[in-house]
């Protein structure tokens, strides 16, 4: 039954870890992911669990159903159900995924199946009778798509107040209670009786009762209670209310959890994949939920004592921090004096030893507070390091979570100054010493967390990572406890909190009627702005060069009330963004414009500059940017480089990861190489109607929680998309290139991605063929739009030609402004242009702007600024302007 599996682990854990076989049986010399030692090793017949060899340095252990989902995710398609062999899958997941001898098992379990109504899908699973008739059961079948309902109880059958009994005979000196059957099982082959009331919040009283009634029967002493649940913070709340109530029933109660090394979240059956449950982790167990059940600080220092006989040590109570110290020498003193005490002279030894003990221990609060160093953050390129520390507190309350510096965690003084200041009311009265042993507990081991400046997607963690969620390999990740992320082997968070998010990953909350509610607004040019949207969620992708290493800007003017803002505005909807639509890079600094641009991957950067257009007169307003500085975000390359805050010469030069979206009243008005970047959609404004006002109503007031849901269909729909772009890209550059009104390769590319993009769209969007033929034809359209923009000069160079057309056609003995001697060249004096132009009452275009443009003019070929010629009006050397003659290039084409 193993053997398949068997031998695709072998094979995969061989390749990942380079292990080496040895005759004996066992592979060795694997290299472990945390410590990067050659020491990783494993049984060749029983590679479930990879071991560090280095126990006390790293003890790294790695589970193999966890590093490799893919192979332990499909049971009953690998091991199919037959009349012979009815529980087949459920046989194969309890002996292989969980490490059960399923002989002992018989008759306890079934395999049945579970189908989820609400998202249309099944599992097989393994399934349990419980108490009154009921059952609890397990999905083995791909579980992570029920997302956290792994595991479900039929409804109608109350199991409260009983336990689910493992199958050996009840102990008559020891009863523990354990969180679910598979730990109650574990804990069986290693001969505890332990049985689970199914849920840690579920007090046993019923059974209980029953074994209470039997000791009374059987004329027994009642067996001593252990209430086992798993370390988190519900388990351990819920171990001493339990532990507690039973004391007060009389009962002889206490607890036990296990933790993991470097504090992982284990329970009891990972322990008994990880090779056994053994004598030393029951006792080690016992110790940690004695500590838990401390009735004081002073208790729990006592019992700390007496494991460690260390000297000087601190520990937490109630969520404070304490510092205990003994004086050895006084405590051999007290123990003395206390023996040859005439009204001690029956105390044991263990009695008169605690005596002692109150009379030479220190016990007080350094902090009245819990820090706990979660894990460290670095940034290689500022050589910038933060701890990120989670505060705990006595009083009901949430923990904060809180970035320390190097210094701030180090330093006594500057701890207690951070502490204060991020966590109200919480103050550390230590010494340096105190922090120093507290540290050097903390800080051993402490995970390590990748950090990113950005919200979307990483391309080193190829994932996409959000404020609350991440998406990888077309599976949603929750961000966990310690806010962060574990993708694959790796742990991630993003530290920007600019852009927030707010994503529902519930897909069964979506709502996709909201495409039809743009068609109705928007029509063929709504879905042609959302394929682009949808692009811009893979553009770090699509500019790989093993794609097609660059990505259009997306420009969207219109008129006035056209819908540009209603169109932006709800895009940012489907990605989990209210109440914004852009930032204005006219009103920002050259470091402010920088910024916005890095603060995302994957996700669009709109820039609105609306407010420029005020009429005719106001086109040319002087802008305090260029729009060519823009230019390198089309192959994903850095818009500008910033100096490194050090004593070096350390630049940094931050990639463009997203995608680029104008959105204005007035055209954009820049050079070849960035109007060859663009695609264009041009909004035009309707006739309101009753009609057309209520689908607008619809369209903006559909709620985020029902169409956010898109960027997670389309995240996790990642390879199809990129397949289906790539795949009709190829086809629509041909289709393009047999069009003789689209000659720029550069438009024909830009196009035929968009057009592969409506492709894409469709696999996460319904609309119909007669509605994608009209979109594809609109894209064309836009192409020949493109070709045509690019061949005309700018509007403000138009207007100058205008104006010197004018002038030069007012005198018929000869040329005014051109003073050019080659029939084939136009040289203007902008000053004498002026000038003349005032005379006649010509509107003079700003001239700033005008020389900024001018090196753009086409049908006139700028050919040199401000070049000295020898005017063949004045006979005198002039400085001027020179462009070829439009009818001398004209005629020279046509030869």
């Amino acid at each position: 039954m193993r053997d398949d599996i068997l031998n695709e682990v072998l094979a995969r854990i061989e390749g990942d870890y380079k292990f080496k076989k040895t005759k004996s049986g066992w592979m060795q010399g694997g290299t472990c992911p945390a410590c990067g030692k050659k020491e990783l090793f494993v049984k060749a017949d029983n590679p479930w669990v990879l071991k560090c060899g280095r126990l006390n340095n790293c003890g790294h252990v790695v589970y193999v159903k966890e590093a490799y989902p893919d192979i332990f995710d499909d049971w009953s398609k690998r091991y199919a159900q037959t009349p012979v062999a009815p529980n087949a899958a459920a046989d194969a997941y309890l002996k292989i995924n969980r490490g059960f001898d399923i002989d002992r098992l018989k008759g306890l379990y079934t395999q049945e199946y579970y189908h989820d109504r609400e998202k249309g899908i099944g599992s097989a699973t393994v399934r349990f009778p419980i108490a009154n008739g009921g059952f609890w059961e397990r999905i083995i079948d791909q579980p992570h798509r029920f997302g956290k309902k792994k595991a479900h109880f039929n409804h109608g059958a109350s199991y409260m107040g009983t336990c689910w009994e493992p199958p050996m005979p009840p102990s008559d000196d020891e009863i523990w209670f354990v969180e679910g059957i598979f730990d109650s099982i574990s804990l069986m082959f290693a001969e505890v009786y332990a049985p689970t009331p199914l849920s840690c919040n579920n007090y046993p009283y019923l059974f209980l009762q029953g074994v209470a009634e039997r000791c009374v029967q059987n004329d027994k002493k009642r067996p001593r209670l252990v209430f086992a649940y798993d370390d988190g913070k519900a388990g351990r709340d819920y171990m001493k209310r339990h532990v507690a109530r039973a004391q007060s029933e009389g009962w002889e109660a206490s607890a036990a959890y296990i933790r993991f090394k470097n504090g992982a979240k284990r329970d009891w059956n990972d322990m008994h994949l990880a090779g056994g449950i053994q004598v030393e982790a029951i006792e080690d167990a016992r110790y940690r939920g004695a500590l838990l059940t401390a009735r004081s600080a002073a208790d729990k220092a006592g019992i700390m004592f007496k494991k460690k006989a260390w000297q000087s040590f601190y520990f937490d109570y109630d969520n404070r921090l304490y510092w205990f110290d003994i004086d050895f020498k006084k405590l051999s003193e007290a123990k003395q004096a206390i023996a040859e005490m005439s009204e001690h002279a029956g105390k044991t030894p263990q009695q008169i030893h605690d005596m002692a003990m109150e009379q030479s221990r220190a016990v007080f609060e350094i902090a009245n507070c819990l820090p706990t160093a979660l894990y460290y953050q670095a940034s290689a390129l500022t050589d910038e390091a933060w701890y990120y520390v989670r505060i705990d507190f006595p009083h009901d309350g949430p923990s904060l979570k809180a970035a320390f510096n190097g210094r701030q965690v180090r330093v006594a003084s500057e701890f207690s100054n951070r502490l204060i200041h991020v966590a109200p009311g919480a103050l550390y009265t230590g010494n340096q010493r105190h922090l120093d042993l507290w540290l050097k507990s903390q800080m051993f081991g402490i995970k390590t967390v990748d950090s990113i400046d950005f919200i979307g997607y990483s391309k080193e963690h190829k994932a996409w990572i959000f404020d609350k969620l991440a998406v990888a390999d077309g599976k949603l990740i929750e961000l966990n406890e310690e806010d962060f992320f574990d993708i694959g082997k790796r742990a991630v968070n993003s530290r920007n909190k600019t852009v927030n998010l707010n994503i529902n990953p519930d897909l069964n909350e979506y709502d996709g009627r909201w495409a039809k509610i743009l068609w109705d607004c928007f029509g063929t040019k709504g879905i042609v702005a959302l394929a682009y949207w949808l692009g811009s969620l893979f553009a770090e992708q699509i500019r790989e060069p093993a794609f097609h290493e660059s990505y259009p800007f997306l420009e969207v003017t219109g008129e006035p009330n056209a819908g540009k803002s209603t169109l932006i505005e709800f895009f940012w909807k489907l990605c989990g963004r209210t109440a914004y639509e852009g930032f204005d890079p006219a009103k920002s600094s050259a470091a402010g414009r920088s910024r916005n641009l890095v603060q995302v991957s994957n996700l669009p950067i709109v820039l609105i500059e609306s407010d420029r257009d005020k009429g005719e007169s106001d086109k040319l307003k002087q802008r305090s940017f260029d729009w060519d500085e823009f230019k390198t975000a089309f192959n994903g390359r850095s818009v500008r480089s910033l100096g490194v805050k050090s004593s070096g010469t350390d630049t940094y030069e931050p990639p463009f990861r997203g995608a680029l979206v104008i959105s204005q009243n007035a055209k954009v008005v820049a050079s070849d190489a960035f109007m060859q970047r663009i695609v264009h959609i041009w909004l035009e404004a309707k006739p309101v109607t009753a009609q057309s006002r209520a689908h607008f109503k619809a369209l903006t007031g559909f709620p985020v929680k029902a169409c956010s849901g898109f960027i997670v269909k389309a995240t996790k729909a990642e390879a199809e998309i990129l397949k289906t772009v790539q795949e009709r890209y190829t086809d629509y550059v041909e289709a393009l290139d047999m069009n003789p009104l689209i000659r720029q390769q550069r438009v024909k590319h830009n196009h035929a991605q968009l057009m592969a993009l409506v492709d894409a769209l469709r696999l996460i969007v319904n609309f119909s063929d007669e509605a994608y033929a009209q979109v594809i034809q609109e894209i064309v359209s836009m192409a020949i739009e493109r070709q045509e923009t690019i061949n005309d000069d700018p509007p403000i160079v138009s207007e100058f030609w205008e104006v010197f057309d004018y002038i030069e056609s007012r005198n018929e003995d000869g040329p005014v402004l051109n003073h050019a001697r080659n029939e084939g060249e136009i040289a203007v004096n902008l000053n004498e242009f002026v000038a003349r132009a005032d005379s006649l009452r010509q509107q003079v275009p700003d001239m700033r702007e005008l020389k900024k443009h001018l090196r753009q003019s086409r049908n006139r070929r700028f050919v040199a600024a401000n070049h000295t010629v020898n005017s063949a009006i004045t006979n005198r050397s002039i400085k001027c302007w020179v462009f070829e003659r439009e009818d001398i290039r004209r005629k020279a084409g046509d030869d």
